[in-house]
């Protein structure tokens, strides 16, 4: 791959970000061929767009480039989807105006432009995804990367996911490693009948560590009952760690700044949250 960039300044930009930008095109097209041609044409691009200019093009103006220009020479097979029979390449791809998707035989990943903030399913774990929050659900991982929404769905999930970015997955079992300031009796008995409850379909806010958070929370300013609505808004409260088994929950506002879960009947998403301490504020 190259190209002839005139004067010192842009060949040392070019140099400096080019394997970076091949990389992540790459990792959408996964052929080399195509990745070249896209890398080298968001260069040129991004050349005419800042001609006459006093800087070069930042990185991040370049990835979108890029990214658009796989939009773009994707969008025709939208009615029409290239079909291959190489593992590593999707077999389908689609395109419409704010998404591409890539269609690798039962496992699919999907790139669209977020139109709203991030926010996780309730039954999921929490990873890392670059550093930042991977929603982490079986055979399905989601993060926000390059301005982009990411999932990726199948038994190839984590497989495809790792050549788009870094994944640091929960570990099955494993603890927060923090220990409540206070901690809160647990009956077992309560905590059984619960989750059969919730398994013949009744109080399903219990799978979600946040609203069992919220509860918690509320019924601590309110001992006597809620009524009408929480009083800290459900907004208010954040999921700081969540390893699949121990959830860690961190609230903006009011007399409890950290609540402590954890799934104590079935560690996997149809398992209940129990509250087992907090942190007062």
């Amino acid at each position: 791959m190259g190209a002839e960039f005139r004067g010192d300044e842009t060949e040392t930009w070019y140099n400096q970000s080019v394997t970076r930008l091949y990389r992540f095109v790459y990792g959408r097209v996964q052929n080399r061929a195509e990745a070249e041609d896209i890398t080298q044409e968001a260069y040129v691009r991004c050349l005419k767009m800042y001609k006459g200019r006093n800087s070069l093009p930042p990185y991040a103006y370049l990835r979108q480039t890029a990214q658009n220009l796989i939009y773009d020479r994707y969008r025709s097979l939208l009615t029409h989807p290239v079909s291959t029979v190489d593992p590593k390449r999707p077999q389908q791809i689609y395109a419409r105006a704010k998404s591409v998707v890539f269609a690798y035989g039962d496992t699919v990943v999907s790139e669209t432009v977020p139109d709203a903030p991030f926010v996780l399913s309730p039954g999921a774990a929490l990873g890392q995804a670059d550093g930042g929050q991977l929603e982490v659900l079986k055979d399905s991982l989601r993060w926000r990367q390059g301005g982009l929404e990411i999932k990726a769905e199948g038994p190839r999930a984590l497989e495809l996911a790792r050549q788009l970015a870094k994944i640091t997955l929960p570990q099955a079992g494993q603890g927060t490693g923090q220990v409540p300031q206070v901690k809160v009796p647990v009956n077992m008995e309560v905590v059984r009948n619960s989750q059969q409850q919730v398994d013949a379909g009744s109080s399903p806010w219990q799978l979600d560590p946040l609203q069992v958070a919220q509860t918690f929370v509320a019924l601590k300013m309110s001992p006597g009952g809620i009524k009408g609505n929480p009083p800290v808004a459900y907004s208010s409260f954040k999921l700081a760690v969540n390893t699949g088994a121990e959830a860690v929950v961190r609230v903006a506002q009011g007399p409890v700044k950290t609540v402590y879960l954890k799934r104590l009947v079935r560690q996997d998403a149809s398992g209940i949250w129990t509250v087992v301490g907090y942190a007062p504020r």
